[in-house]
């Protein structure tokens, strides 16, 4: 079924290499059988290539990159429905890292670092802001850390669902190419902004000044430069609607609004 592996412990080498970055095996018995052709077309799928299900010579050569490399071993292991959504995420057994960075990805647009950054300023403000309103109490939920706690709220974030693909198994290797070790740049930037917020490094979006707070030319998003906690997030057209109706505060003057919009916005509140 699989043919040449490439490898020169074969099957066996292959078997290990998928189940080292997160893929489930139950036939891993050197032998190439139904589970490990399974998880041959998922790793195609994940990467963005044929889907034959047949370990040849690209899909080798993915593997043998990736699986030593922590953004596949150690962040972003294919989750199924039981092992995610709000319920799940709020018992704390997530690494926060890994946890932060699924939802940063999912939550942010394609090809858009400032969309991610903007992503991770909303959660670590939300970790640190007084307000209950952003995150679940640590009485109810004693062993979930605080952003476990922010990312489980309840209606929060729709990405923290158990049927969000997009986090439970993000495609880790998509727009990798050999240059970069195989690795989808927007899923290395959500890890590593999920590493930010975990060491309070500072998060900051290049923008130009508008009224004290800031806005990007390209995404429109909009930010304070020292990250405050008095930031929220909304989908661009939702934040139209209510600054023109008055539901936003006046500090953020008023913006040019094009008439399509596909980003996030981060807005005072």
């Amino acid at each position: 079924m699989g043919g040449d592996t490439g490898y020169s412990g074969g099957v066996a080498t292959l078997q290990s290499y998928l189940k080292e970055i997160g893929y489930t095996i139950t036939d891993a018995n050197g032998r190439y059988q139904s589970t490990t052709e399974e998880a041959v077309k998922n790793f195609q799928y994940e990467f963005g290539i044929t889907q034959d299900g047949s370990a040849g010579p690209k899909t080798c050569l993915r593997l043998n990159t990736v699986h030593s490399s922590e953004y596949f071993n150690v962040y972003g292991k294919p989750l199924s429905e039981s092992c995610w959504g709000q319920s799940y995420i709020l018992t704390g057994a997530l690494d926060d890292v890994d946890l932060l960075a699924r939802i940063i990805y999912a939550e942010g647009k394609p090809d858009n670092t400032n969309d991610e950054k903007g992503v991770a300023i909303v959660i670590k403000n939300r970790s640190v802001n007084t307000s209950s309103q952003y995150w679940a109490s640590a009485k109810d939920y004693p062993k979930a850390s605080i952003y476990a706690r922010v990312i489980g709220k309840k209606s929060q974030y729709s990405t923290a669902n158990s049927s969000n693909t997009a986090a439970r198994n993000p495609r880790r290797g998509y727009g990798g190419n050999e240059a970069n070790g195989f690795i989808d740049p927007k899923w290395k930037t959500a890890v590593d902004l999920g590493k930010d917020i975990v060491n309070d490094t500072k998060i900051s979006v290049t923008a130009y000044k508008v009224t004290g707070l800031t806005i990007s030319t390209s995404t429109m998003t909009v930010n304070t430069t020292t990250n405050k906690d008095y930031l929220n997030q909304k989908a661009w057209k939702a934040y139209k609607a209510d600054y023109e109706e008055g539901d936003v505060s006046s500090a953020v003057q008023p913006l040019t609004f094009a008439t399509s919009q596909t980003c996030n916005v981060i807005y005072k509140i």
